[in-house]
């Protein structure tokens, strides 16, 4: 919702948020109307309680008409209207009933965690933008306070951790800022996403990798012609008035006309883009040439404020991308933005390093030929190639980490020949961690299947204190889970009388989460099948094992992994015919199941849309939540049916015939009781 006029508080001069509640709610905090997140509450979800309860049941006519002809019985929340911030989609702009502020997707918990850069051979000072605004990443990041003088995050992003920027960025915000406060009594320049502190995606944008972009909020006048805060960004429509506020608010093109003017003039970074609605360009513009704004300055405003294509129309705040810094060009920043680095190449500056970093690789300091490894294969300099792979089998811990990375990211038989090699060897489990993962990622599951019979146990011999001891078994089956085949299941069964628990337990949850069963199934489709089998009795590692064979040795010739996970969905009431857009509602109904069956849905539901959030999770965060949110604001399911679906998530469980849950699980012995 929106806070009121800028009020002084106190006489202290700071401006003060003043709210107005738009729509009544209930004791519990939800709104009368109903909306899809009273329907995920309904269905026992851990949502993210709203910090101020409000909704609304005005979606546009066409809208609702356009459900109510799917399904007569449907009602429309505006939550399927929703979109937040810069959402890098396609899709038609048509004016917007009101929305509340509650609907938007979970703020998810952004790790605090710095990118590894080293500055060798480098004489760049200061933050480091790298790569591209797509495909980038931001080093030593410089840090906007949350509130300042002139400025403030707004509320909704600060959770975020999305305030880090280089500090070109931060300067040229900060001055912008105090100007148009000088111009403009009172106002307070109000910042949304700018990058992570060591920059990569966002699950809101595509865009904002490498802290040189910023999302920067209109200003605004409420009723009373006076500035106004907001703890969210709206929607202006041609008239300039927000068509998704809970009061009147209107766009303020004088003061967004000199915010625009004081970010070409502030001294800072090349200005490459200001992305803006056409028809907020023209109402700021309109403004510059009634003050007989200086030509050069209107010809340049002019050129840079523009409407993007194949995208949003971005009249809900003003999106600033500035140039690399000539000292960045030397670290790999590219000013392209959405293809990725390798289609492009490397500045001069880039290349100038290469004999010096090259020269590196046989450095008697471990710390630089590791700098050196990273470097040259982030810069993809294919001279260097052979003597990364060599790296593999460098005598120090740090190197073959950097060199395993390189190598398997750079991908190829003998990249991937000689980490299996060096694996039979390695004795640091970050070394360890690193190789498994990265052939994980490649695919290997073949390499993976063969170190479940691995007996080593890696002891860290020094470094960092949060080193994991590492079993190398139990992390090949946890990396097992989601192989692409069944092949490697017997490899798991293998593993579930193992001597260890934690193995155990890691090998019966893998089995799990890829085959979309668990053996309180096997306990209902096999056991009966076998004579001797007592059920009565606690499942022992033994008796399970034999379970899982005798389940993987009855399944059809020519059995897939898809197809036996979906029917694990159908032995909980979820009907998913295939893995396509027309079943994505069945499928954020099973992501209200617990694990493993959710794991599967929401992989599947990444796939199928061609996204994935590589962001960290808060405590608050789960894959109901956001992909129901995520899926209904692009329109891609309706959100009438996720409501019903979810609403009706009590059944009886068909496998148990007992009434639960359509999640709920059966606890055999303790089997089951660990896997959520």
């Amino acid at each position: 919702m929106v806070s009121g006029a800028v009020a002084q508080a106190g006489g202290s001069g700071k401006p003060t948020m003043l709210r107005t509640d738009a729509k009544p709610v209930n004791q519990h905090g939800l709104s009368r109307a109903p909306s899809l997140a009273l329907a995920l509450a309904m269905a026992g979800c851990a949502l993210l309680a709203p910090q101020v309860p409000e909704t609304s049941n005005s979606a546009p006519a066409e809208q609702r008409a356009a459900v109510r002809d799917a399904d007569p019985q449907a009602t429309v929340s505006t939550q399927a209207l929703e979109l937040d911030g810069e959402v890098r989609v396609s899709e038609p702009i048509g004016k917007l009933g009101r929305r509340p502020v509650s609907d938007a997707i979970d703020a998810y918990v952004m790790p605090l965690q710095s990118r590894y850069h080293p500055r060798l051979a480098s004489d760049a000072q200061g933050s480091m933008s790298v790569g591209t605004v797509t495909a980038g990443y931001l080093v030593d990041a410089a840090e906007v306070p949350v509130q300042g003088e002139y400025h403030r995050v707004l509320d909704k992003v600060v959770p975020r951790q999305t305030r880090y920027t280089t500090d070109d960025m931060r300067d040229l915000l900060l001055c912008a800022a105090e100007r148009v406060a000088k111009e403009h009594k009172g106002a307070i320049l109000q910042l949304g996403n700018l990058s992570r502190p060591g920059g990569g995606p966002l699950p809101w944008s595509v865009s904002h990798h490498n802290g040189r972009d910023a999302d920067l909020a209109f200003y605004v006048r409420d009723s009373k012609n006076k500035l106004a805060l907001t703890d969210r960004l709206y929607h202006f429509d041609a008239r300039g008035k927000a068509s998704d506020a809970p009061e009147s608010l209107t766009f303020d093109p004088e003061a967004n006309w000199s915010l625009v003017a004081a970010l070409l003039e502030c001294k800072g970074p090349e200005l490459q883009h200001l992305f803006v609605a056409e028809w907020l360009k023209q109402k700021m513009l309109a403004v510059a040439v009634k003050k007989k704004a200086d030509k050069k300055l209107l010809a340049r405003a002019n050129a840079l404020l523009h409407q993007p294509k194949k995208t949003l129309a971005h009249n809900d705040h003003l999106h600033l991308r500035i140039g690399c810094d000539r000292g960045d060009f030397s670290e790999g920043c590219v000013n392209a933005s959405r293809a990725p680095q390798a289609a492009w190449g490397h500045a001069v500056q880039v290349r100038e390093r290469f004999p010096s970093l090259r020269k590196a690789l046989h450095s008697e300091q471990a710390s630089d030929r590791a700098a050196a490894v990273y470097l040259l294969a982030e810069y993809r300099d294919s001279e260097s190639y052979g003597a990364i792979l060599d790296e593999v089998r460098d005598r120090d811990p740090q190197v073959r980490l950097q060199a395993v990375r390189a190598t398997l990211g750079w991908g190829g038989n003998e990249a991937v020949a000689r980490v299996r090699a060096g694996l039979a060897h390695e004795d640091d489990p970050r070394v360890a961690i690193a190789a498994m993962h990265g052939l994980a990622s490649l695919g290997e599951t073949d390499s993976l299947a063969g170190l479940t019979r691995d007996p080593r146990q890696l002891q860290p011999l020094a470094g960092p204190v949060d080193v994991p001891t590492v079993t190398v078994r139990q992390l090949a089956a946890a990396l097992l889970a989601t192989s692409a085949t069944l092949d490697v299941a017997p490899a798991l069964v293998e593993l579930l009388d193992d001597a260890d628990p934690a193995v155990r337990d890691t090998a019966r949850l893998a089995l799990s989460r890829l085959t979309n069963h668990d053996s309180v199934d096997l306990l209902a489709v096999v056991a009966p099948q076998l004579a001797d089998f007592d059920t009565t009795q606690p499942l022992d590692p033994v008796r399970e094992k034999q379970l899982w064979r005798v389940f993987l040795a009855g399944l059809p010739a020519g059995t897939g992994r898809e197809e036996l996970a979906l029917q694990g969905l159908l032995r909980r009431g979820i009907v998913v015919a295939g893995l396509d857009r027309s079943q994505l509602p069945a499928l954020v109904q099973a992501l209200a199941l617990p694990s493993p069956w959710r794991d599967n849905a929401s992989e599947w539901i990444g796939k199928i849309v061609s996204f994935a959030p590589a962001v960290g999770r808060g405590a608050r965060a789960n894959p109901l939540q956001f992909w129901a949110q995520w899926l209904v604001q692009r329109r891609m399911v309706a959100g009438s049916e996720v409501a019903i679906r979810l609403a009706g998530m009590m059944r009886p469980t068909a496998a148990l015939g007992t009434a639960t849950p359509a999640g709920g699980g059966t606890g055999a012995g303790g089997v089951a009781a660990d896997q959520d």
